[in-house]
């Protein structure tokens, strides 16, 4: 049986620990300790990597680039960096996709970021599309539209640079129901808003990943896969 199907491609993300004397590091502690850590996953199988792109200070500290950084994980049997996480700190005062007046402020930090980026070509960045939200309801009707308008600016934007937009829906966000992320891409542009889906938080959610894997297949444009724990 022929399939045109590309085959499928995989990624590690940035969560890897190993135990030293002193307790647990991570691979950013040292150029050794990266080395080991891109062995490993390429040895068990791994095509690439991905990463938060708050790591990009420590590249630049330790590689002097985000292109000398990919050229030190192609050295190590790794095809390349994939993907970056954007993680930021969401506060409605200056940094929440459901609240308008933060909006420029959002736009001019994906502006910044992929040009520090742009050594690079990726495929995705990704972001959660709302912020924290503690409150059972999520983020109201409105503040779904005012997110998935602002997500299509910056998608807009990244797609300058050959690069998704895709969103990863946190359990512990505003937008993390199936009612919440079905009513999302209805109002979300899908040339600019794409969707990376992560097993483990739409479980936790009571979200089923295979039923809104296919609700939404045309945007998805990878995956996380993890368990609950």
């Amino acid at each position: 049986m022929t399939t045109d199907r590309p085959p499928l491609k995989w990624s590690y993300m940035d969560h890897w620990r190993a135990q030293g004397p002193a307790g647990p590091y991570d691979q950013w502690q040292s150029r050794l300790a990266m080395k080991r850590f891109l062995q490993q996953v390429a040895a068990v199988g791994f095509d690439a990597i991905d990463t938060f792109d708050f790591r990009i200070w420590q590249i630049f500290e330790q590689y002097g680039s985000v292109a000398n950084y990919q050229e030190f994980v192609q050295e190590q049997g790794l095809e390349r960096i994939v993907n970056t996480f954007h993680g930021v700190y969401y506060t409605p005062d200056r940094y929440a996709p459901e609240v308008p007046a933060t909006h420029g402020t959002i736009l001019e930090d994906f502006q910044r970021t992929l040009d520090m980026w742009s050594g690079i070509q990726l495929d995705n960045i990704i972001v959660m599309p709302g912020s924290r939200y503690f409150d059972e309801a999520g983020v109201p009707d409105d503040g779904l539209k005012h997110a998935a308008d602002i997500w299509g600016k910056v998608g807009e934007l990244t797609q300058q640079y050959g690069v998704n937009l895709t969103c990863h829906h946190e359990f512990y966000a505003g937008i993390r129901t199936r009612d919440q992320i079905d009513r999302f891409y209805s109002y979300a542009d899908p040339r600019y808003v794409k969707f990376f889906v992560d097993t483990a938080q739409h479980c936790i959610a009571d979200v089923d990943p295979v039923d809104v894997y296919e609700k939404h297949h045309e945007r998805v444009t990878g995956f996380h896969f993890k368990d609950t724990r």
